[in-house]
């Protein structure tokens, strides 16, 4: 807000990375500086400069601007030497809204990062035709094949991109088509065709980036870590043939058969913040990483690299020489990417392998993966451990180090977990109590079971092979709990996430074979097993007695689940892969139908398990693979995995601009980021059926937009959510409630009584929420009637010359 520390016209002023965009009455003025071009005439730190300015024509003359959602924190402007002038306690707010730029239509600009994004609100009766853009500051506007505006200016040009909408009418998702007319040199309007204004309109998951990554040989991107501005980490491996070497840009050379890297990579996804090898002579892969809150990255994985070559180690690490066949390995990067904080062998004298990490708030980290090392050289396990004891053919391990000790006291804790059979942990989470939740596969075989603790959910062993789910205690001495999670067939757990509340997220793959059924619950997404193999995704209770919920995740053919995380209330992303054409998509997907042999996939799952946010495919003619999922602290999905060999005639999607839009060959790592809009999210984390519909409440109102669904959404995730009874409360009315808003939505007269019967409810909950009794301080919107219309335009920052 404009508080007196620029021009008196503008009303509102945003700073962003290369831009900062001035909102006064009459337009919208952005003024762009990117680096110079490079040429010699130039002097080094050159620097060009566009303003565009941005004017709504015929804008209301009255229309107000007022900021919406206040963001914590104030700004102070103490310039110069006249107190007078100093500025002080000026609020930030995450939008601007021109209420009534036309008659029935607001224009409401927002930000994300390195993007400028606005919407056009529109209610019933108002025209979307009558909207008309004027650009100032441009050389000529135009239209591409894709529908995207492109803004040519003297310092290269800005991408508008296309209008994404659809709408939900009786749980049908039915696209409506809307795209940019040019009306002459620098006007542009808005068409939209026929669409219901009575029923909600959702804009869905947008793909913001999405690059290459590799080497003219054979890479693949195994797992993700996202940092709170949004950079992504990624590990992988490489064998760096041919002649195009894999993108570094510090430490040493390639030196084996096969290197992990490590990767950072900005937020907009065009640059490299660093990218290393890190191996030794042999064959070296990075399987999990993690990032702390300072952006160091903690990687884990395998090598086998000989002595002579040996892998990298830091002086005082637990274990700095190479034990057996394969070893683990644990490394801790500085935040630059250019120094090893901490580095260790983790093994014995046979195979280990470290296959997933993360680090808790006291930056230790824990590891779990699998060993095959018992007798004289055995894998290292502490004293007082939980199991101190190889059991068998394979077992799983947990470990947890502290990087700033040395030597044999960084490793805090150390133990076995398994049976005499064969086990292997796939994936690992922590939670604010400093408590391991590990998931993984077991066979169960031999004398001695899977260990599992009374009282867990499934104590007794199903089939072939079971998922399990095991809670470790703080001092890694003792099982919380341990549960089978299974079919009678073949079922393995390949990743695992926590809550706030201590709730695991788990995903994995189960063929449902034998007489016992995969356990799923009612009301869940999808409890029919759809064919071959399916995803799973599961949530358990904090005690690890119930699920909470439990779904299927594909469709005829064979679908895995690689990769889960969660967002703050609950939501989960499931990333994968597919070789089923009736894989289910929702909410506009990104990519909606199969395009090779076997494409990733990105699924967003409401908080409940009820219903998909969203749901796409993701890849070109030939073979895909989703590895890894992470999401940022604006609900943005990264995903890493692999891409190969290159598709023809469909390639891989990528995005102009992004770091590398060029196949390498035979298969390349592959990071792209999902984003959805703000309209898609607005009924925040829990959800309720496909597309968050919030079903009575939205049928009662007209749409998901409505501020009234808003605010009792904003409740649902502020209080109900938090608690036992709260959730139980939303999980019941989401199992009761499809079919009664769907018999509610065909009665304009039903609406209406539904919709006087919530008044009374909306006014408690609003009253409750601003009531300074409670200490609450949280904005609410104005509570109105009838169904709005967005659509979306987004302006991609960086200027291409």
């Amino acid at each position: 807000m404009n508080q007196g520390q620029t021009d008196e016209q503008v009303r509102f002023l945003a700073r962003g990375s290369g831009y900062t965009l001035f909102l006064t009455p009459t337009e919208a003025v952005l003024s762009l500086k990117t680096e110079g071009s490079g040429l010699r005439t130039e002097p080094p730190t050159a620097m060009r400069r566009a303003v565009v300015r941005m004017k709504v024509v015929g804008v209301n003359a009255h229309a107000k601007l007022v900021g919406v959602d206040e963001l914590p924190g104030k700004s102070n402007y103490f310039i110069g030497s006249d107190p007078k002038k100093w500025r002080t306690n000026i609020p930030h707010y995450g939008k601007v809204r021109y209420r009534q730029a036309y008659p029935g239509i607001d224009l409401v600009f927002y930000g994300n990062p390195r993007q400028l994004e606005y919407d056009f609100v529109i209610a019933p009766g108002a025209d979307p035709d009558t909207i008309t853009l004027v650009f100032e500051g441009v050389d000529r506007l135009e239209i591409d094949n894709e529908g995207n505006l492109i803004l040519h200016t003297a310092g290269g040009h800005l991408i508008q991109r296309t209008p994404v909408i659809y709408q939900e009418i009786n749980g049908a998702r039915q696209a409506v088509t809307g795209h940019y007319v040019l009306r002459d040199k620098n006007r542009i309007g808005v068409h939209v065709a026929a669409y219901d204004r009575t029923r909600p309109l959702i804009i869905d998951p947008v793909l913001v980036y999405s690059t290459f990554l590799g080497s003219t040989g054979t890479d693949r991107g195994n797992a993700i870590a996202v940092d709170a501005t949004g950079n992504a980490y990624v590990t992988g491996e490489t064998d760096n043939v041919g002649v195009a070497p894999f993108p570094t840009t510090v430490g040493a050379g390639f030196s084996g058969v096969q290197d992990a890297f490590v990767t950072k990579i900005n937020t907009a996804g065009n640059a490299l913040l660093y990218s290393t090898f890190l191996g030794g002579g042999g064959t070296d892969r990075g399987l999990g990483i993690a990032v702390n809150g300072v952006n160091e990255a903690y990687v884990t994985g395998v090598t086998d690299s000989p002595v002579a070559n040996p892998f990298p180690t830091t002086a005082g690490a637990f274990d700095t020489t190479h034990n057996g066949l394969m070893d683990a390995f644990v490394t801790k990067l500085n935040a630059a990417g250019s120094m090893l904080l901490y580095s260790t062998y983790l093994g014995g004298s046979l195979d280990d392998q470290g296959n997933a990490i993360a680090v808790d708030s006291a930056n230790n980290a824990y590891i779990t993966g699998r060993t095959e090392s018992g007798g004289a050289t055995a894998f290292p396990t502490t004293g007082g451990a939980f199991d101190t004891s190889f059991g068998g053919a394979r077992d799983a391990f947990v470990s947890k180090f502290d990087p700033t000790l040395a030597g044999a006291a960084s490793l805090l804790y150390s133990t076995f977990l398994g049976g005499t059979g064969t086990d292997e942990g796939f994936g690992i989470a922590v939670d604010a109590a400093l408590r391991a939740y590990v998931t993984g596969v077991t066979d169960n075989a031999g004398l001695t079971p899977f260990p599992t603790i009374p009282g867990s959910l499934d104590t007794t062993f199903n089939g072939v092979q079971d998922a399990f789910v095991t809670r470790l205690n703080a001092a890694g001495n003792a099982l919380e709990y341990s549960t089978f999670l299974g079919s009678g067939g073949t079922d393995r757990g390949n990743a695992i996430a926590v809550d706030a509340a201590n709730r695991a997220y788990v995903t994995g793959v189960t063929d449902n074979g034998g007489l016992i059924l995969f356990p799923t619950t009612a009301g869940s997404f999808d409890t029919t097993f759809n064919g071959v193999q399916d995803a799973f995704v599961t949530r358990l209770n904090a005690v690890g007695t119930m699920l909470e919920y439990s779904t299927f995740l594909g469709g005829a053919f064979e679908d895995v689940g690689r990769g889960i995380a969660i967002d703050g209330v609950g939501n989960a992303y499931i990333t994968g892969d597919t070789r089923s054409d009736n894989f289910p998509t929702a909410g506009s997907p990104f990519q909606a139908a199969r395009a090779g042999l076997q494409d990733a996939f990105v699924t967003k799952l409401n908080a409940t398990g009820t219903g998909l946010v969203y749901s796409t495919y993701l890849g070109g003619s030939e073979t895909d693979i989703g590895n890894g999922i992470a999401v940022d602290p604006l609900d943005n999905a990264y995903v890493t995995g692999e891409t190969g060999p290159a598709g023809v005639p469909t390639p891989f999607p990528t995005t102009a601009g992004a770091f590398d839009t060029t196949f390498n060959d035979v298969i390349d790592a592959f990071i792209a980021k999902l984003m959805e809009s703000p309209a898609a999210g607005a009924g925040g984390g829990g959800g309720g059926g496909s597309s968050g519909f919030c079903f009575i409440a939205t049928a009662a109102f007209g749409s998901p937009l409505a501020p009234q669904v808003q605010l009792l959404r904003e409740f649902r995730d502020r209080y109900l959510m938090t608690s036992a009874p709260g959730r139980l409360f939303v999980s019941t009315y989401y199992r009761i409630s499809p079919p009664v808003a769907t018999f509610i939505a065909e009665s304009e007269a039903l609406r209406a009584i539904v919709r006087a019967g919530l008044i009374p409810v909306i006014g408690w909950v609003s009253l409750f929420m601003w009531s300074p009794i409670l200490g609450l301080a949280i904005p609410v919107t104005c509570l109105g009637l009838g169904t709005r219309l967005a659509f979306r335009a987004a302006t991609r920052l960086r200027v291409r010359p």
